[in-house]
């Protein structure tokens, strides 16, 4: 008689991508993080403006962000999209 094996289960397939933000998650994502803080860096490493909270009616900057986490919906790997039909010239 043969014997059964039980099959261990899967893990589930994250359907999420995470990226790190802020001065924290950037500084851990250059290979020379000192240069944050470096007023004379070159434009490889930003200008300074990309972590800053602004208030969304008035414009003024209120803080800094020192710690974000974005996380994106990524698409399965079977599914392709469909290209996008044309427009028609009438239409145009």
């Amino acid at each position: 008689m043969p014997t059964l094996i039980p099959l261990e289960p899967t893990p589930p397939v994250p359907t999420t991508s995470v990226r790190l933000g802020g001065l924290i998650g950037d500084a851990m994502a250059m290979d020379q993080p000192l240069q944050l803080l470096n007023p004379l860096a070159p434009a490889l490493y930003g200008d300074g403006t990309r972590n800053l909270s602004v208030h969304p009616t008035t414009g003024r900057v209120e803080g800094v962000t020192l710690f974000s986490i974005r996380l994106f919906k990524t698409k399965p790997e079977g599914k392709q999209r469909r290209p996008a039909k044309p427009v028609p010239d009438s239409l145009r």
